[in-house]
């Protein structure tokens, strides 16, 4: 008897094992249980966050024919405010209305000029105050140059004799107009029109001050192409 009491024992040993097992798989369904809850839980939060933003207006609604309409002013007035700050500050424009300048520009042109350029060069084109009226003219002769017009040589410089190209006309003085020669004084430029007997220029008023101009001339609009 005492030997299968001996023989039995071992037996034992499987049920052991088994309560062994038995914690770690309540374990690991708890834990399945609270994973399967927190998704749960974090499912509803959303849920809740989407219903919270739809409620708060997170559906855009389409705007209306009159948001529209005054969006589309409010473009329309933004655009003609940098316009009119361009044209203002930066840029002007001059139509041109008579022959003085021809064959360059000619009635009817559209004149662009830069105002923050007054840095002027022999030949540049430049807008003029003449009485009130802006003009077109072209610089002949800068600071410090000495100026004659006469008869014989027509446009002189410094003593030479000026061979330009594509004007009108001969270049001579005018009765009861500036009396040659001169010397261009500072923050001055002597400036004349390309239609020389048509031209009121330098020849009747004189050297021009660079602060009673508005610009260089940057680009010409013919009339023919608009």
């Amino acid at each position: 008897m005492a030997e299968e009491s001996i023989m039995k024992e071992p037996a034992a040993e499987p049920e052991r094992k088994e309560s062994a097992v038995k914690p770690e798989r309540s374990r690991r369904r708890r834990t399945a249980g609270n994973n399967k809850g927190k998704k749960v839980r974090e499912k509803k939060a959303r849920d809740n966050k989407g219903r919270d933003h739809k409620a708060s207006g997170g559906e855009r609604k389409p705007p209306t024919l009159l948001e529209d309409i005054l969006f589309l002013l409010a473009k329309i007035a933004m655009i003609g405010i940098v316009l009119v700050v361009v044209f203002t500050f930066f840029f002007g424009i001059v139509q041109i209305k008579d022959n003085s300048m021809e064959p360059a520009l000619r009635d009817g042109d559209l004149v662009l000029y830069y105002r923050l350029q007054k840095n002027y060069v022999q030949s540049d084109l430049i807008t003029v105050i003449d009485h009130g009226k802006t003009t077109i003219r072209r610089v002949v002769a800068l600071e410090k140059d000495r100026v004659d017009i006469n008869s014989a040589n027509g446009l002189e410089i410094n003593g030479y004799p000026q061979q330009e190209q594509q004007i009108l006309g001969e270049t001579l003085p005018v009765k009861k107009g500036t009396r040659f020669s001169v010397v261009v004084g500072p923050q001055q430029v002597f400036v004349l029109g390309d239609n020389r007997e048509y031209s009121v220029d330098s020849r009747s008023y004189g050297c021009v001050d660079k602060a009673d101009t508005h610009g260089r001339v940057i680009t010409v609009i013919r009339r023919r192409n608009l």
